[in-house]
């Protein structure tokens, strides 16, 4: 039909530890050259997060069908089954095979965005966690990084991942390495676990989501407040035991900028504007950042060379 203007439907898909996350984008086919307007959209679409045990194909089917051609780019670093559910949800919307996932590579070059090359100085590329690696690419791949800046990308989920990137001259940069630690969750059952007694002693049952670091932020500062019941000993020591190791990276690295993303996003954000008030000499700046994966599956899908 003369006028007619044509999409495609852009997956964009993140199955993580704990969950399955994906946005949806319906692209004018002529918006491949405006990265721009496209990352700015992606800014505004709306993330749906599905817990790995409800992640199965008839879901996925049901809430993506509706499309025209069809394309998706996407990172797996959860289950089996969860990985097998996104194939077979792609091929019965396309009848094709879906491309496979994203992997990490020693470096990965770009057209049309201002980063040029993605670097990857881990000893054995390949072995880098894929969405450690998408998340890095998402902030240099909006230009984000000043030459020669160091920037932290802590990702708050399952496991709370802290990676460095650094930015040059030639509009390039480079992922640096980093640290995983238990995330927050992850750090309160295996306490639970391991210690006689613990849900007696703080007086009630502990149940997946009886730590609520943001609340505790707004009870008190959280690390000038002594705790004075289990409850809050717990909250309070797992928090400032990351918190303080991103605060002691930040200082040795001399970090510019902290971008946050994941499920206790929120939370982390409140801690570290507390430290940010009682530290002047902790120069970075702390945000959150949502869709940093997202973003760094975009460029992978558009604008990979």
């Amino acid at each position: 039909m003369s006028g007619q203007i044509l999409h495609q439907t852009l997956l964009l898909v993140d199955c993580g530890n704990s969950a399955l996350k994906y946005q949806r984008l319906e692209i004018p086919l002529q918006a491949d050259d405006e990265p721009g307007r496209l990352f700015s959209q992606l800014q505004r679409a709306t993330i749906t997060r599905i817990q790995n045990s409800e992640a199965s194909t008839a879901r996925l089917v049901s809430q993506w069908q509706g499309g025209t051609n069809y394309r998706l780019s996407w990172l797996s670093v959860g289950p089996q089954s969860v990985h097998q559910a996104v194939c077979s949800a792609f091929e019965r919307l396309t009848g094709a095979q879906p491309p496979e996932a994203w992997r990490p590579c020693e470096t990965v070059g770009f057209h049309k965005i201002q980063l040029r090359h993605f670097h990857n100085d881990y000893r054995e590329p390949a072995r880098l966690g894929a969405d450690r690696w998408v998340a890095g690419l998402g902030v240099a791949c909006q230009d984000m990084i000043r030459p020669n800046e160091i920037h932290m990308v802590v990702s708050a989920g399952t496991a709370t991942t802290i990676d460095l990137l650094q930015g040059s001259q030639d509009r390039q940069a480079r992922f640096l390495g980093g640290w995983i630690l238990p995330g927050l969750q992850t750090m309160d059952e295996s306490l639970r676990r391991g210690t006689r007694d613990l849900d007696g002693l703080m007086g009630r049952p502990r149940t997946a989501q009886a730590i609520d670091m943001q609340s505790d932020v707004g009870r008190a500062a959280v690390h000038r407040e002594i705790p004075r019941d289990s409850s809050l000993a717990i909250s309070q020591g797992i928090g400032l035991a990351q918190t303080g190791f991103i605060y002691q990276v930040a200082q040795t690295h001399q970090v510019s900028r902290i971008w946050i993303h994941g499920g206790h996003a929120a939370a982390w954000h409140a801690r570290l504007i507390e430290l940010e008030k009682d530290r002047p000499n902790f120069c970075a700046i702390v945000q959150e950042i949502p869709s940093v994966c997202f973003a760094g599956l975009l460029a992978l899908a558009q604008y990979r060379i």
